[in-house]
């Protein structure tokens, strides 16, 4: 509760979270099998990561282990604004069944995967005006206007079920995939143009709103009630010359389709001006720890006609490509290039430059260099233990903002087990 309502009170002060990256544990320059080494692989995970331009680690981590956002906290945010803000956040767990149907299956290269799992994706831009209202309140703004403009939130949590089919030749190989997903919840305001004036006595407000609120109701999409449900295509390509060996190139598209979300959907869309008087408003929002105050009044103001409608929404899709280049074979050294993109609001395309080595027979360690995203510059340490049928593996984002959580943003850990039998 405590993540969900810190991000609506974000979402309220406008004025009303992969990583955004995708949990992905299957990719060539992780793990070079592309089909499993005996009849079955099969695998859970689990992990989450925050990522950001400017909020500190040790502020979004409130926003998984609950406690008090002090003025220390709130100033080591505004100390690294950079006018157009940005905070991501991925959280999710799955399980998957990579297997070959029969043997004949194995000789011609077949196989088949079954992940089923759920995932929750968090994606925040915000101007500076807009962080200090939601956290400090509209006094210090008495006499001025606060700049919401271009600032936007989305929150989407689903399930989903895939198959896929994965075929193997002698120098490439593909997978594509029918993914079916039910929406759990979906919050996604994006505000054009925004701004509310203080007056200096305290006694009205000046409210600009230009934008769209549209979110699923509470309780909405439960298990009883209609659902609200999508499909996604999910597409995969490897190559690797005959000659050489020593190289990989991946490219995928996944998560590309439409949820249909139910008619208890609201979606509030307004071009509006207006004056709110007749109250003493020292501060639009009170925030302290868990709790906030909004007045219902001034909320029905901003909130205008609502509907309430079905519709169809594309889902964000991901884009990726990379290549791997082997440097020695002796202790399967090798370098890793990629690029990512998912369509999500706020987020630049990531580049990753990574180095991968085996030590002994049993460990395998990396290190990545991260830059774009939701954040600036981050680093990601990977290591995997290998022992006869079982591997366990351990990704850590940014391990700077683990160990420095007040200097460096983002931070995230991913653990997969698998079994090959």
């Amino acid at each position: 509760m405590m993540k969900t309502r810190l991000f609506y009170i974000f979402c309220l002060a406008l004025p009303a979270f992969g990583v955004a990256q995708a949990l992905r544990s299957d990719s060539i320059y992780r793990v070079p099998e592309f089909h499993p080494a005996g009849r079955a692989l099969f695998s859970l995970s689990a992990g989450g990561q925050t990522q950001s331009t400017t909020i500190p680690a040790a502020f979004s981590n409130r926003f998984i282990d609950p406690g008090f956002i002090d003025d220390v906290l709130k100033t080591s945010v505004e100390d690294r604004f950079k006018g157009d803000n940005r905070f991501g956040a991925a959280f999710g767990y799955s399980a998957s069944a990579l297997f070959f149907p029969d043997s004949s299956a194995k000789a011609n290269g077949s196989a088949l995967q079954i992940s089923a799992g759920t995932e929750s994706l968090f994606a925040l831009r915000f101007s500076n005006d807009a962080f200090s209202l939601a956290f400090r309140g509209n006094e210090d703004f008495a006499g001025q206007s606060a700049n919401l403009s271009n600032s936007s939130f989305y929150a989407l949590r689903y399930n989903f079920f895939r198959l896929s089919y994965r075929k193997r030749f002698e120098t490439w190989g593909f997978e594509a995939g029918l993914q079916a997903m039910r929406g759990v919840s979906n919050s996604d305001v994006r505000l054009e143009e925004a701004s509310l004036f203080t007056d200096t006595s305290g006694t009205f407000l000046d409210v600009r709103w230009k934008g769209r609120i549209r979110s699923s109701s509470p309780g909405a999409n439960a298990w009883n009630n209609y659902p609200s449900a999508g499909a996604a295509l999910n597409l995969r390509f490897i190559y690797t010359p005959v000659s050489q060996r020593k190289w990989f190139v991946e490219a995928s598209l996944n998560d590309f389709g439409f949820i249909h979300w139910n008619n208890q959907t609201n979606d509030i869309q307004r071009d509006t001006s207006f004056r709110f008087t007749g109250l003493w408003f020292g501060d639009v929002i009170t925030f302290n720890d868990t709790n906030f105050v909004l007045g219902d009044s001034l909320l029905r103001r901003l909130r205008g006609n609502e509907e309430q409608a079905s519709g169809m929404r594309l889902f964000p899709f991901r884009l990726h490509t990379a290549v791997s280049f082997e440097l020695s074979a002796r202790h399967n050294q090798r370098l890793m290039l990629e690029a990512e993109y998912r369509a999500l609001p706020g987020m630049r395309p990531q580049f990753t430059l990574g180095y991968n080595r085996q030590l002994g027979t049993h460990f395998e360690l990396g290190i990545d260099a991260i830059y774009g995203g939701f954040g600036g510059l981050n680093s990601r340490f990977r290591m995997a233990y290998r022992y006869k049928a079982n591997q366990l593996s351990m990704v850590i984002f940014a391990p700077e903002g683990w160990i420095g959580a007040k200097r460096f943003s983002g931070n995230g850990i991913f653990i997969r087990y698998a079994l090959d039998i």
